[in-house]
């Protein structure tokens, strides 16, 4: 590889942006890709590709020392070659060597932003590799992500996204967890809200600034913020602040997002695509992180499905007691149906 990267380019501050897969990483890139102090590139997924792979094997030949009673085996591998120390410092090289590539592009720019949200579950790592790189987590309602990986699945995405509300429930709850989880690790971490970047954006913009230490003016916040509207993203009036370079930038090839990816940029609209029966799903897989986020009261977790609750008004029409756990209410229902004497003894 022909690396043109000045050797003093190599000094920018690294901001890692993650979260969950449709939580508005790519907007928070966007909008932060227009200050003059940011050059960010598209995703490079360095970290579980190829750096977390090269780390897992490291451990995976250390291990043998360090399980008792398999003393006794051979000591195979690089760790032969190199201590652990030596090893991240490869890892950090490595990184750099790739990242730092696109800086030229922007000349001006003293950070340099990453965004991949499934480096959500490599911090980890990151910290080791980087322990004063900025970590920006981006946090959306688990019930509007579901909704958008499903739309997802159903076209540009559907070759990487979930296409059952459980599968995305799990797929949301795993990628907040693994990032709330390192964030103690990490020396500069900042957790935002997509909701709040809706509602305030000029207030939250500048909370994100100030983390990063970089001038704020009102009048460049209001323009990024014009700039980064959902309908010019959508429209493709906009045009991108996620620069390309290296092979895909040899060959020309522009930054556009396939068709349907940028949504409406509302915040209830999950209310109008998620069935019962999808809630029920989400609330059994996330429910208690949804309690936790704050973006639903736990008794809201309970959701009846039409058949349960025609169920449960026809005992009270009966003047019977409704069964108090709702697990395995269905099967009931179903057994009732299929043999109602059955279903009276059992009452």
């Amino acid at each position: 590889m022909t690396n043109t990267l000045d050797r003093s380019r190599r000094d920018l501050d690294l901001v890692f942006v993650v979260g969950a897969g449709r939580s508005g990483t790519t907007w928070v890139q966007e909008m932060l890709g227009c200050h003059p102090a940011i050059v960010t590139g598209q995703e490079s997924h360095i970290f579980p590709a190829y750096a977390a792979r090269l780390w897992s094997n490291w451990r995976a030949q250390l291990d043998p020392a360090r399980i008792p009673g398999k003393e006794d085996k051979r000591c195979v591998g690089i760790p032969n070659y190199v201590t652990e120390e030596e090893f991240i410092d490869v890892l950090r090289t490595f990184v750099k060597s790739i990242l730092f590539n696109i800086a030229p592009l922007k000349p001006e720019a003293t950070i340099l932003l990453e965004k991949t949200p499934r480096h959500a579950k490599c911090l980890e790592l990151i910290s080791r590799c980087f322990p004063q790189a900025k970590v920006i987590h981006v946090i959306r309602d688990g019930r509007a992500v579901v909704s958008s990986l499903l739309a997802a699945a159903r076209g540009w995405g559907r070759n990487w996204a979930a296409s059952s509300a459980k599968h995305a429930a799990f797929m949301w709850r795993d990628a907040v967890n693994n990032a709330r989880h390192a964030a103690p690790q990490l020396n500069h971490y900042l957790e935002v809200r997509y909701e709040s970047l809706i509602e305030n954006g000029c207030e939250e913009l500048q909370r994100v600034l100030d983390f990063l230490d970089i001038r704020r003016a009102d009048s460049l916040v209001h323009d990024i913020l014009a700039k980064t509207s959902f309908d010019k993203m959508k429209r493709g009036t906009y045009g991108t602040a996620i620069l390309r370079h290296g092979e895909w930038g040899r060959r020309q090839l522009l930054v556009r997002e396939p068709e349907g990816f940028h949504n409406r940029g509302q915040i209830d609209s999950w209310k109008e695509t998620l069935s019962r029966r999808q809630l029920k799903c989400i609330y059994r897989v996330a429910g208690p992180l949804l309690v936790d986020l704050g973006y639903l009261e736990k008794q809201d977790t309970r959701v009846d499905l039409p058949s349960v609750r025609l169920f449960k008004e026809l005992l009270l029409a009966l003047g019977r007691r409704t069964p108090r756990k709702e697990v395995g209410l269905e099967t009931t229902v179903q057994q009732a149906h299929a043999n109602p004497e059955h279903a009276r003894e059992r009452r």
